[in-house]
């Protein structure tokens, strides 16, 4: 056999010696593998041990006085590929969650500031997700009628998640019919909705979140939905302070 297969599948050097091996020779007790390898007696046991949770080999008899270990059939090898598939597709799902977090904390400790782009319904909906990780209240300006239009069960979806996780929003939103009534809607110690008067902020078909020393834009015209975050100190600290100034000069929802 190949041990450059093996090794690929995410078997070591000793898994791959006890296993190939026990293919040559058949079932063999613990101490005659030992023999037949470079590896130690209690290293054999302790490969054989890995190889039996990998399903790769099974006890001969287990009612036998001195144990005898048997290769699987080597279509097993079959499962450890489709595990190891498994086990890559989650660390590189849970890599793509991560992946802003870590790309942050880069352009943190170098000095830099970032920016990241998303497109589409996916990613617009991953860049909203990371704000839900916010150690801080999020600060959001948003068109709630281009929401509705355009982007009404990614951001149903978000709400959803960021009261179970108890993520505080603080909403600037404006002044219409719809955006009085989704506040009256969505009442939560979590969530506070304040009106910016119509004249001063026309529709503007985006979102923008204050966060975590960064900022997402999030756009929803024409059914094109991008977003991006920019992670820099000095632009969140002047955003921040702004949104407070316009948050004490707007009025409550009735």
């Amino acid at each position: 056999m190949n041990n450059e297969i093996l090794s690929k599948l995410g078997l070591n050097d000793n898994q791959i010696i006890v296993y190939t091996t026990l293919l040559t020779e058949g079932p063999s007790k613990a101490g005659t593998l030992s023999k037949k390898t470079p590896l130690k007696r209690g290293l054999v046991y302790k490969t054989l041990e890995e190889l039996i949770e990998l399903e790769l080999v099974n006890i001969d008899d287990p009612e036998a006085k001195v144990m005898k270990y048997a290769p699987a059939h080597p279509n097993a090898l079959k499962d450890v590929s489709a595990r190891r598939l498994a086990d890559i597709e989650s660390a590189n799902a849970q890599l793509d969650h991560e992946l802003g977090s870590l790309v942050s904390q880069y352009n943190l400790a170098s000095g830099k500031p970032g920016v990241e782009f998303y497109e589409g319904e996916k990613g617009v909906k991953k860049a909203l997700y990371e704000t839900l990780d916010s150690t801080e209240v999020v600060y959001t300006y948003a068109d709630i009628e281009a929401i509705d239009d355009n982007a009404s069960k990614i951001n149903k979806e978000y709400v959803t998640e960021r009261l179970r996780k108890k993520v505080t929003n603080k909403l600037l939103v404006v002044d219409t019919p719809i955006s009085v009534a989704v506040a009256q809607q969505e009442k939560s110690p979590y969530t506070e909705f304040r009106l910016i008067k119509n004249e001063d902020a026309p529709p503007f078909n985006a979102v923008m979140k204050i966060y975590d020393n960064k900022i997402l834009y999030a756009t929803f015209a024409n059914n094109f939905l991008t977003a991006t975050i920019i992670n820099d100190p000095a632009i969140h600290k002047m955003h921040k302070y702004l949104f407070e100034v316009l948050w004490d000069k707007s009025r409550s929802v009735l």
